[in-house]
């Protein structure tokens, strides 16, 4: 599991991030100020870009699980979803309130048997 620990307060971001196989995606944020939410994007590969929502979840990527070996797991201490700019960003010294980490083969299989009992 690797912590995606880069991200800044800024509306629009794109990082390029090395997974632990070495293989790198490009991962795209964008904070919509009228919705107080944030959207992503990932790009893998020849695979076609995956968009989705940010939640408070285990696994933002399980609908791909066919077409992707790793996962994205959105983590708040206080349950609530990421609504503010500045939620994934390390705030004067303070950790962020939300955490993203990338989830391996290993991780995936790990939480899907405990959030989702499967075997």
């Amino acid at each position: 599991m690797l912590t995606i620990s880069n991200i800044n307060p800024l509306p629009n971001q794109k990082l390029i991030l090395t997974l632990e196989t070495k293989e790198t995606i490009i991962f795209e944020l964008r904070f919509l100020p009228t919705q107080n939410s944030w959207q992503g994007a990932i790009t893998y590969k020849n695979v076609p870009t995956m968009r989705f929502g940010f939640v408070n979840t285990v696994n933002l990527l399980r609908q791909f699980a066919n077409l992707i070996p790793f996962g994205l797991m959105c983590f708040s201490e206080d349950g609530y979803d990421p609504f503010q700019i500045t939620d994934f960003s390390i705030n004067n010294g303070i950790a962020p309130r939300v955490t993203l980490f990338i989830l391996n083969k290993t991780d995936i299989a790990t939480y899907n048997q405990i959030a989702y009992e499967e075997i």
